[in-house]
């Protein structure tokens, strides 16, 4: 893993003042079941089961900055409606300093809603109204920029194509941003040229776009390192970021070798605003005074830890240096009985299902990472209460645990699947459960639903319980048995060849 040394917290160079201008828009996620289809046409029946709003686009990209740390400031245009109330509550909660829109009475502000079922899509409704900025709006946004960017590390403009960024404005915000000294970062139009972005500083295109763009009628398509120079030679950028996926990320600058940063193996639940998280980390490592192979880097890092999450997610500073060093840090996951509601609460204001499972688990085995697993698939958070040793003691004898409960929540908490581990003293997780108050509770195949702990009160939230069948032949209790059944002697006779 490279060492990148970030910013000290809380120093200046940690906390710089960063400008996002661009298009603006609110997400919201209605997430449910589907159990059924409906008799009036082929569509599968959605059991609503929550509602929530986030950030997206350009404000997407802001509330991406301010989880690192930067001060922020925000504008761009929406209408005189609720939902532009909606997108600066939502934006200010997310930690954005600035919020200066310009509203406009003839458009609506741009929303997007993800009806979503076991984390698969099932709609999408999109209410926006592509326009060109008007004289009026065109001024607004202007002033915003002739007073913010003096005072800014760098500009973040995530262009959508909705119809914020103009040849005019973008013309201005160069002009301004050249006079400050201040770095330009953009994020091209899906409909962009590659000369579209002249005088930028650096331009991130993802693969698709970048392909498009540069690809010359009738040729196959030619290999990145090619892409990459076309792009230079085009948009005059003194660095072009190409986004690919699976297969990381590529940097190429003028006169230079390319820096390619390949991607870490990641589980992809949702690649939903990836691209604003890239942007943002990108933007935050430059302004903060990294190196660009190390902004790459770690942009890089934060693109694979979004697209882990289901819809837009918030890379935050601690979880880039967890990413950097993820064998450290692991205590980060043992969360008290104290500290639980708040760190639930945080995850809840995202709209992010909540998964909860408890055991013992005391010698680690495949039947644990299974049920491990098919815990994650079921929601966001994957909260386990594990038994203390002395509640384990109670259950299974005074010969167990065979690990201390803190070793067994280290090991828990080393898995990627896991978000939290909350050590429970008592001899069931009742108490757990309603302090919890998960959308999904998760027992393994042994137990009957009407024997299972906490069924009612989930169940009767709106939630569900998931029976996870059980592997055969796989227990803690087997192997303790097993290991305790072995004579030690029995090793040091066939070492030595056994008797004569």
């Amino acid at each position: 893993m490279r060492e990148i040394p970030l910013p000290p917290p809380g120093s200046k160079a940690a906390r710089p003042r960063i400008l996002v201008m661009g298009d603006v828009m609110l997400d919201r996620l209605i997430q449910g079941e589907a159990r059924r289809l409906s008799v009036e046409a082929p569509v599968p029946i959605v059991l609503q089961q929550s509602d929530s709003q986030r950030a997206g686009g350009a404000a997407n990209v802001a509330v991406n900055l301010a989880a690192l740390g930067a001060q922020v400031v925000l504008t761009g245009v929406v209408g005189r409606d609720s939902e532009a109330e909606s997108l600066e509550q939502v934006v200010r909660e997310g930690g954005v300093e600035g919020v200066h829109f310009v509203s406009r009475a003839d458009l609506p502000t741009t929303v997007k809603t993800r009806i979503v079922a076991h984390r698969q899509q099932i709609a999408r409704l999109d209410r926006e109204a592509v326009h060109l900025l008007d004289a009026d709006s065109l001024a607004g946004l202007l002033a915003v920029l002739r007073r913010e960017i003096p005072r800014s590390r760098a500009i973040l403009v995530p262009d959508y194509g909705k119809g914020v960024v103009t040849p005019s404005l973008w013309s201005s915000l160069v002009e301004l941003c050249a006079r400050e000294e201040v770095p330009l970062l953009v994020d091209p139009s899906p409909r962009a040229a590659a000369g579209d972005y002249q005088g930028a500083s650096l331009v991130k295109p993802n693969w698709a776009e970048a392909l498009r763009a540069a690809r010359r009628p009738g040729e196959e398509p030619p290999g990145v390192e090619e892409i990459g120079r076309r792009w230079l030679a085009a948009s005059d950028a003194l660095a072009v970021l190409i986004t690919r996926g699976e297969a990381g990320m590529s940097l190429f600058r003028p006169h230079q070798p390319a820096f390619h940063a390949p991607a870490q193996r990641r589980d992809v639940f949702d690649v939903t605003g990836a691209g604003d998280t890239v942007l943002a980390t990108m933007g935050w490592a430059m302004a903060a005074g990294l190196e660009l192979e190390d902004a790459t880097w770690l942009a890089n890092l934060a693109g694979g830890l979004a697209v882990e999450r289901f819809g837009t997610a918030r890379i935050g500073r601690r979880e880039l240096q967890r990413g950097l060093a993820p064998e450290g840090d692991l205590e980060d996951k043992l969360i008290s009985r104290g500290a639980l509601e708040s760190f639930l609460a945080a995850h809840r204001r995202e709209g992010r299902r909540i998964v909860f499972t408890n055991g013992c688990f005391d010698i680690l085995h495949p039947g644990h990472l299974r049920l491990l697993r098919r815990c994650a698939a079921c929601g966001d958070v994957v909260v386990v209460g594990l038994n203390s040793d002395s509640s384990v003691r109670r259950l299974k004898g005074a010969r167990r645990p065979v690990l201390s409960a803190g070793d067994r929540a280290l090991v828990l908490a080393a898995l990627p699947e896991v978000h939290a581990v909350v050590i429970f003293e008592e001899d069931t997780p009742a108490e757990l459960i309603a302090q919890v108050l998960p959308d999904v509770l998760v027992k393994g195949g042994d137990y009957r639903p009407e024997d299972v702990v906490g069924r009612d009160l989930v169940e009767g939230r709106g939630g569900r319980l998931e029976l996870i069948p059980l592997r055969a032949g796989i227990s803690t209790s087997r192997l303790v048995e097993g290991m305790e059944a072995h004579d030690p002697a029995d090793d040091s006779e066939s070492r030595s060849g056994g008797k004569n």
